[in-house]
C-alpha cells in the first residue's frame, strides 16, 4: 500500500500529456490471443515504465498470474478456449489474485458484456480498436483511481 501511495504522488506530479510515469514497480500481465494486440499493449505499458509479462494462451492465465502476481491485468474477451469473462471470474475467486485490477480489453458487441464484466469485478473496460494516446490516458486514469 505504501508503494502505491508513493507512486500516486509521483503520478500526480505529471501533467496528463506526459508519456512516461515512474511506475517501474507496477507489474502488468497482458492476456490476449492476438500477437498484434499483445505487442502494442506491451509497448504502451513499457513506455509507462511498467514491468510487463504476456500470455497468448488463456488456459495458462491463472498459473501465470499466480507466479507473477500482477498489479494490473489487461484481459482480452474474445480468445480461443476460454473467454476473458471466464478468466475474470476465476481471478476474482482466487485468494491470491482476487484483489488484482483487471481491465477488460474487447471489441465484442455482446449486449450484456459490460454489465457482466463489472459484476465480475473488472475495474475498467477498454474498447478495441483504440489508439495509443487514448489507451495510455485510460491506463493513467486507472493508475490514479484504483492503484492506491
Amino acid at each position: 500500500m505504501l508503494l502505491f501511495s508513493v507512486i500516486l504522488k509521483v503520478i500526480k506530479m505529471f501533467e496528463p500529456s506526459e508519456s512516461t510515469f515512474l511506475v517501474s514497480k507496477i507489474r502488468v500481465l497482458i492476456v490476449d490471443n492476438s500477437a498484434i494486440s499483445i505487442n502494442l499493449h506491451r509497448e504502451y505499458m513499457i513506455e509507462l515504465g511498467c514491468k510487463v509479462q504476456t500470455l497468448k494462451n488463456p488456459t495458462e492465465a491463472i498459473e501465470k498470474a499466480e507466479a507473477f502476481l500482477p498489479d494490473l491485468i489487461l484481459l482480452d474477451q474474445e480468445m480461443d478456449k476460454l473467454k476473458g469473462l471466464d478468466i475474470l471470474g476465476l481471478l476474482k475467486k482466487h485468494p491470491l489474485l482476487k484483489e488484482s485490477n483487471v481491465v477488460m480489453v474487447t471489441g465484442t458487441d455482446y449486449p450484456d458484456f459490460y454489465t457482466k464484466a463489472k459484476e465480475l469485478g473488472a475495474c475498467m473496460i477498454i474498447e478495441k480498436p483504440i489508439g495509443k494516446n487514448k489507451f495510455v490516458e485510460k491506463i493513467k486514469t486507472l493508475l490514479v483511481e484504483y492503484m492506491h
